[in-house]
């Protein structure tokens, strides 16, 4: 028997795999994001007990993983024009503002003015990028 919480971790495998190139990719290079992401995350969730770290959601597990894998097959599949410097470039922005995002999570106190604003502008230009 199928358990209904697996299903929804496959699908948000493929879900975030795909979403890097999301307007470039026809239903092959779909089909291949989604058939790797599976073996991909299982592997990184798997990690989890190797290096004892807790991450009860497998959100490292699934998010981080399956979105530099779709980044990478981007290059791959991608079916209009984009050549691998423009992957490099946005994948390169991407993962700057996902880093400062971050860094302002940890280091910004919860609340301030200065947080919300500098999450908000990070993620505007992660979403436009």
């Amino acid at each position: 028997m199928i358990k209904y919480e697996k299903i929804s971790i496959y699908i948000a495998q493929g879900l975030v795999c795909i979403t890097p190139g999301a307007g470039y990719f026809d239903i092959t290079g779909a089909f291949v994001c989604g058939i790797l992401a599976g073996p991909t995350c299982y592997g990184a969730c798997q990690l989890k007990k190797v290096f004892q770290y807790d991450d009860s959601l497998d959100a490292f597990g699934i998010h981080g993983p399956a979105g530099i894998l779709g980044g990478i097959l981007t290059g791959f599949f991608a079916v209009r024009y984009m050549s691998i410097i423009h992957v490099c470039i946005y994948l390169y922005t991407l993962y700057t503002f996902v880093y400062i995002y971050t860094y302002t999570c940890i280091h910004v106190p919860e609340g301030s003015l200065g947080g919300i604003l500098m999450g908000c502008v990070c993620m505007y230009v992660c979403i436009c990028t």
